[in-house]
């Protein structure tokens, strides 16, 4: 390249890429950002909201100790699995990208 004095011309276009490049992956950090913080606070929201309640009803004697504690236990559990289907779901976009730049 040297010889037919395109080295500049292709620097240029490489750094035009990779500029390019990480721009796009930063719109993608700050997206996944901010749905893994609505996630997580959905989730352990949840979690919080069943704890409290569960507190609630057994000072109101409407539950007993075990079925408290038993709730506090699984409310916890409930939310989980679907902040980690967020996640998944989130991988599975952020692949999306490379597989058509494969193919194409």
């Amino acid at each position: 390249m040297k010889i037919y004095q395109a080295d500049e011309r292709y620097a240029k276009k490489m750094d035009e890429e990779a500029e390019k490049f990480r721009k796009v992956t930063i719109r993608v950090l700050i997206m996944q950002l901010n749905s893994i913080s609505i996630m997580d606070l959905v989730a352990y929201g949840g979690a919080a909201v069943g704890i409290i309640l569960s507190i609630l009803e057994y000072q109101r004697g409407n539950i007993n100790l075990v079925q408290c504690f038993f709730i506090i236990m699984i409310s916890s559990e409930f939310f989980l699995p679907l902040r980690l289907l967020g996640s998944f779901f989130h991988i599975r976009r952020s692949n999306r990208g490379s597989e058509k730049s494969i193919y194409t």
